[in-house]
């Protein structure tokens, strides 16, 4: 599990952006179970994982907090491969990444 976790450099306007969290194996286990907690406590979440039914009812359950949800589908073979195209596009859609 990768968890990435948007970071606001100017604090000025941190009351306007949300905070991001991205979780690699979310569709179930300690990867679902991180990806609600999140959520519970006012995060958007970022879901990636291989099985796609899992995957969405991961989604919904984020959803049922009142978070937003997105999600990828791990594609590649090799998990190096997937984990920089994942810190490319949180890093693209959030700005920065904490890893």
């Amino acid at each position: 599990m990768v968890i990435f976790r948007s970071l606001n450099p100017d604090p000025s306007i941190e009351a306007y952006m949300a905070n991001t969290v991205l979780i690699t194996g979310a569709s179930q286990g300690i990867g679902k179970a991180t990806a609600l907690r999140f959520a519970q406590e006012g995060y958007d979440i970022v879901l990636a994982a291989r099985q796609s039914d899992r995957l969405e009812a991961a989604a919904e359950k984020v959803q049922s907090c009142g978070q937003k949800a997105s999600l990828f589908r791990q594609m590649f073979a090799s998990t190096h491969k997937f984990r920089r195209l994942l810190s490319r596009r949180a890093v693209r859609s959030c700005g920065c990444a904490d890893q």
